[in-house]
C-alpha cells in the first residue's frame, strides 16, 4: 500500500508543471494556446548528440519546424511540389539553417533564408526568393538572382555574380536587371573581383567596374577577356570596353582602345567613341571651365562651338594695373631671339615647332615693377598676347609718325622740284 501511494505522488511531482487541455500541451502554463505551450523564464534546451546514427528523412510537404542534432542543423517553414526532400539528410548542410518555403541550405554553416532559395556551398548566404549562393563563401539577398563563385555577392532583382563555379571570383553584383542570362540587357558581374552597381551593367573581365543604368566594363568575353581588364564605366550607357579603359557620363565608348578616356555628355542617344589608344575625348555642348582658384573666378573657358581656349580677362576682376611701355616692350621684344626647335621626349624628330623660349621671355618681361610675371620654364599665352599687342601698338604708333614724316616729305619734294624749276629758269634766260 505505502509503495503504490508512493508511486501515485512520484508520478504527480512529475506531471505537476504539464497541463492538457483538449489536443494542447503546456509546460508552465494551465491554459495552452497551441499543440506545445511553453511559458519558462529560463527558456528551453532540445538536446541530441552531433554526428549521431538517426538519420532524419521528413519527406513530403508541409509545414514543419525542425531541430536535427545529427548535423547541428534547423528548418522551419512550408515544403511543397518538387522542393519535398529539401529538408532531408542529403539536402542537410552540417550547422545549416534554413526558415521559409522551399529553402534550401546544402552547404556547411549556410543559411536559406526565404521562399525558393538555395544556399548551395560552404558559408554561404541566400536570402530573398527563388535566388541561389553557389559559390563558396557567397551571399546572394534579393529575388530571381545568383551568386555563382567563390566569394560573390549578388544583391538585388535578376541579377549574376560570377560566370562559372570557377570563373568570377570574387564578383559582386547589387541592383536590378531582368536574369536573362548574360547578354546585354541583363545585370552581372563576371570578371574576377569586378563589381557591377546599377540597373542592367555588366562588368565581364578582371578588377571592372559598371556602375549607373545599362553600363558596360569588359571585353568581348564574358570571363576575364584581357582586352577588358581594369575598365571603369559610370553613368548611363557608358562603355569602357578596353584595358584600362575610362567611360564617364551619358553615351561614353572607349571604342576597344586601351587606356582611353571618354567624357560624354550626348542625349540623343548617339554614343561618344575613342579613337585612338590612350586617348582623351571629351564632349560638351554646353562648354568647358577649367578653374584655378577655390572662388572659381580664375581659369579658361572653351565656349560652346567654338574650338580654342579663352583665359578670363574682365575687369572687373583685375587690380593693380599698371599700363605698359610701348616703346619699352618693342626693343625688348626686338631683342627676343626666335627659333625652330623639337622637344627632347617626342620620340619623332619630324615634329617641330616655332617659338620662344621661356627663359629669354622671362629674362625680358619677368617684371612689371609691382611683382613677377611667369615663370622661366613657361608662357603663358595671354602674358604673350599682352606683350605682342603692346609691341605692334608702339608699331603703329611708329607707323604714324613714318606716315606723317612721308606726307611731310612729300611736301618738301613737291616745294623743291618747284624751286628747282624756278631757279633753272634764272639761269636760263632763253627760258623766259
Amino acid at each position: 500500500m505505502k509503495q503504490t501511494i508512493f508511486n501515485y505522488f512520484l508520478v504527480t511531482m512529475l506531471l505537476c508543471p504539464f497541463f492538457m487541455q483538449a489536443q494542447n500541451v503546456g509546460i508552465g502554463t494551465a491554459t495552452p494556446k497551441a499543440g506545445l505551450h511553453i511559458v519558462s523564464d529560463s527558456g528551453f534546451i532540445a538536446e541530441g548528440a552531433f554526428g549521431n546514427s538517426a538519420v532524419l528523412n521528413s519527406t513530403g510537404s508541409g509545414s514543419r519546424f525542425i531541430f536535427y542534432p545529427r548535423k547541428g542543423a534547423i528548418r522551419g517553414g512550408y515544403l511543397d511540389g518538387a522542393s519535398v526532400n529539401f529538408w532531408d539528410d542529403a539536402s542537410t548542410g552540417i550547422g545549416s539553417v534554413g526558415f521559409g518555403n522551399n529553402v534550401k541550405a546544402l552547404g556547411f554553416a549556410s543559411v536559406a533564408l526565404g521562399v525558393g532559395v538555395i544556399a548551395a556551398n560552404s558559408f554561404t548566404l541566400a536570402f530573398g526568393s527563388y535566388s541561389n549562393a553557389n559559390g563558396q563563401y557567397s551571399e546572394v539577398i534579393g529575388n530571381n538572382s545568383n551568386a555563382n563563385t567563390v566569394g560573390a555577392i549578388a544583391i538585388g532583382n535578376g541579377v549574376n555574380a560570377g560566370y562559372t563555379s570557377l570563373q568570377g571570383e570574387s564578383a559582386i553584383c547589387i541592383g536590378n536587371g531582368n536574369n536573362s542570362g548574360f547578354v546585354p540587357g541583363s545585370h552581372f558581374a563576371t570578371g574576377t573581383k569586378a563589381f557591377s552597381i546599377g540597373n542592367n551593367c555588366r562588368s565581364q573581365s578582371s578588377h571592372d567596374f559598371a556602375f549607373g543604368n545599362d553600363c558596360f566594363s569588359g571585353g568581348t568575353t564574358f570571363y576575364d577577356d584581357i582586352g577588358g581588364r581594369y575598365a571603369f564605366s559610370f553613368g548611363n550607357s557608358c562603355y569602357a570596353s578596353g584595358i584600362y579603359s575610362f567611360a564617364l557620363g551619358n553615351n561614353a565608348n572607349t571604342n576597344m582602345h586601351a587606356g582611353s578616356m571618354v567624357l560624354g555628355s550626348r542625349i540623343d542617344g548617339v554614343q561618344v567613341y575613342s579613337p585612338a589608344d590612350y586617348h582623351f575625348l571629351a564632349q560638351f555642348a554646353g562648354g568647358y571651365q577649367l578653374q584655378s582658384n577655390d572662388a572659381g573666378s580664375l581659369g579658361v573657358y572653351l565656349q560652346p562651338n567654338t574650338s580654342s581656349w579663352a583665359s578670363l580677362c574682365d575687369s572687373t576682376k583685375k587690380e593693380n594695373v599698371l599700363l605698359m611701355d610701348d616703346d619699352a616692350i618693342l626693343k625688348k621684344v626686338s631683342s627676343i631671339k626666335y627659333y625652330s626647335w623639337k622637344y627632347k621626349d617626342d620620340p619623332d624628330s619630324r615634329n617641330r615647332h616655332y617659338g620662344i623660349m621661356a627663359q629669354d621671355f622671362y629674362a625680358a618681361f619677368g617684371k612689371d615693377g609691382l611683382g613677377k610675371i611667369g615663370c622661366d620654364t613657361l608662357v603663358n599665352p595671354i602674358d604673350l598676347l599682352g606683350v605682342a599687342y603692346s609691341a605692334i601698338k608702339a608699331l603703329e604708333k611708329k607707323t604714324k609718325e613714318i606716315d606723317t614724316l612721308n606726307v611731310e616729305n612729300d611736301a618738301l619734294k613737291a616745294r623743291l622740284e618747284k624751286l628747282e624749276a624756278i631757279i633753272y629758269k634764272n639761269e636760263n634766260p632763253l627760258l623766259k
